[in-house]
């Protein structure tokens, strides 16, 4: 059983996924269990954890093996919260803490992340610490009510580039940190994407993709922070978000950083995130016509839209192996499918089965469909398997190895079609499935 605080928000919420996908069982920890149980059925067991209340923290940890560990913006002064239920979760036998912190905390003691650091680092290592750099969430977030409201992004990041991570990416590091604890406790990841962009081309990259535009307009210090303070964000906050933002001009987070793209193979884009997100910045006079879904339903075609660019990636890369397979991008195209196979497809499978083939049968998709799905999932994950076993891209690439490949994205491929027209019912468009 993993613990993963703030469960209902943007990180949280992604590394829950990323856990039920994997086959773990998740204790969803949040102020209100209510919307937790709203955002993920019976899939998990909700919690209640207020980090300003201390007597929440022991029925919180308690049998679990693991707590994914973040600190909500609001939350200023650590040490009688975040560093207290640390201190909870070891008394309870909390054998892995996976912290998610930010670049150069362990540097920066102006940030609350360096106090969270320094307790866990004090104490055994029981403990992985996860630096990423700026969100590209941070636009559906911190930026997207100015995007909305002003057609702008106003920060005071100068000139300054940033190498925008995703969260979905993070989540897939957090549970590869809980499913092998030995190869990660003791060690602080710095985790960016991969590419360094300005505040500036990332507006006009959003300005394409919503087909309106968006400007990047460059903030003072303090015109920022009464900016934020006029938005009604708590004065603690601001200084931390002020903070981050400055850094910026300073090159903090120029600097593309080759871990992420070693733990799970290729990271996802900032402009694969404004693709998959696009709906999020439309005003309203300008998103397009929807039939009505359900969360449930909304996230099914969230599911399948999410990773369609890196099934797409993954064809042409395998297409290109079997054009020539001795070329010298050979190794890295085998890699790059290998690790679609395991980062994306297979967890794709597991998250539908945990959560959203359950809720479309209750509403009314006929079981022998959703039993041929699994029985495709089945099949899949053997091929998985036996790819796995063959550790390709690790040397010179055989046919068999190709083929192998090859079998498996035109398989999963065919596979998602069938899916999305089954599913397609549970959204309430039928007319797509027939």
């Amino acid at each position: 059983m993993i613990l993963v605080t703030a469960a209902a928000g943007n990180v949280g919420k992604e590394v829950v996924r990323a856990l039920l996908a994997r086959g773990v069982r998740v204790r969803a920890a949040d102020r209100s269990p209510a919307r937790l149980r709203q955002l993920f059925g019976e899939a998990v067991e909700p919690v209640l954890l207020d980090f300003e209340n201390p007597a929440t923290f022991a029925p919180a940890v308690a049998g679990c093996e693991g707590m994914f560990l973040l600190r909500p913006p609001p939350i200023a002064d650590v040490k009688p919260t975040l560093n207290v239920l640390i201190d909870a979760a070891r008394a309870a036998g909390v054998g892995t803490t996976v912290f998610l912190s930010v670049a150069g905390a362990e540097k920066n003691p102006l940030v609350p992340h360096h106090a969270v650091e320094q307790k866990l680092m004090s104490g055994p290592r029981d403990w992985t610490i996860l630096r990423p750099g700026f969100f590209a969430q941070n636009f559906e977030g911190a930026y997207r009510q100015d995007i909305l409201e002003d057609g702008r992004v106003f920060v005071p990041a100068g000139k300054g580039l940033v190498t925008f991570v995703d969260v979905r990416d993070l989540a897939t590091v957090a549970a590869n940190a809980f499913l092998d604890p030995r190869t990660h406790r003791g060690h602080a990841y710095t985790l960016t994407g991969p590419e360094a962009i300005s505040f500036e081309e990332a507006a006009d990259m959003l300005s394409e993709e919503i087909g309106r535009p968006v400007r990047y307009e460059e903030a003072s210090l303090i015109g920022y922070a009464r900016h934020l303070l006029a938005r009604g964000m708590p004065r603690g906050q601001i200084v931390v978000q002020t903070i981050l933002h400055a850094g910026l001009r300073l090159g903090q987070a120029a600097t593309v950083d080759p871990t992420l793209a070693a733990l799970i193979g290729k990271p996802r884009t900032l402009a694969r995130y404004f693709r998959d997100h696009a709906a999020l910045f439309q005003t309203p006079d300008r998103r397009p016509a929807m039939p009505h879904r359900t969360n449930a339903a909304a996230e099914i075609v969230e599911s399948h839209e999410g990773f369609q660019a890196d099934l797409a990636d993954a064809t042409c890369a395998a297409h290109h192996l079997v054009l020539d397979p001795s070329s010298d991008d050979a190794p890295a195209q085998a890699k790059e499918v290998a690790a679609f196979i395991r980062n994306e497809a297979l967890p794709h499978m597991e998250y539908e089965e945990a959560i959203l083939f359950p809720r479309a049968q209750t509403r009314g998709v006929p079981r022998v469909c959703l039993e041929a799905l699994r029985d495709e999932h089945d099949i899949l994950r053997r091929l998985a398997e036996h790819i796995d076993g063959e550790q390709i891209g690790d040397g010179p690439i055989n046919d068999e190895q190709v083929l192998l490949l090859l079998e498996f994205v035109r398989q999963f491929d065919e596979h998602a079609q069938r899916e999305e027209a089954v599913l397609s019912l549970f959204s309430g468009d039928v007319a797509a499935a027939e």
